[in-house]
């Protein structure tokens, strides 16, 4: 039909288009380079990436503080599911694994 060859075509026109303008301004295309931190920086992975912990996480805790610690990260965490924040909540997840770790770790 019409409307079928128009919309095969139409990105080849697009095309030439694009082509005339960068021969008309002297711009030569290129590839975009980026390093791999910035790929793995982006919203989507940085669920996977570590989250470093706050100032007084790394330092030396009792027990009690680590257990009373999670608790506060853990409401704070649930909360901001609820409100569909869902990049801090997985920080906030992250800094609970690694206070569990921790705790794992503390003398009783």
């Amino acid at each position: 039909t019409p409307a079928l060859r128009h919309a095969i075509g139409e990105p080849e026109r697009r095309r030439s288009r694009q082509r005339a303008w960068n021969e008309k301004m002297g711009i030569t295309p290129a590839s975009i380079v980026k390093r791999i931190e910035e790929v793995l920086g982006s919203v989507y992975e940085k669920d996977y990436l570590s989250v470093p912990a706050t100032v007084g996480e790394d330092a030396p805790m009792s027990l009690k503080d680590i257990v009373r610690a999670i608790t506060q990260l853990e409401a704070e965490m649930y909360e901001a599911a609820s409100k569909l924040e869902f990049e801090k909540a997985a920080e906030l997840r992250d800094r609970i694994r690694a206070l569990r770790e921790k705790e794992a770790l503390a003398p009783r």
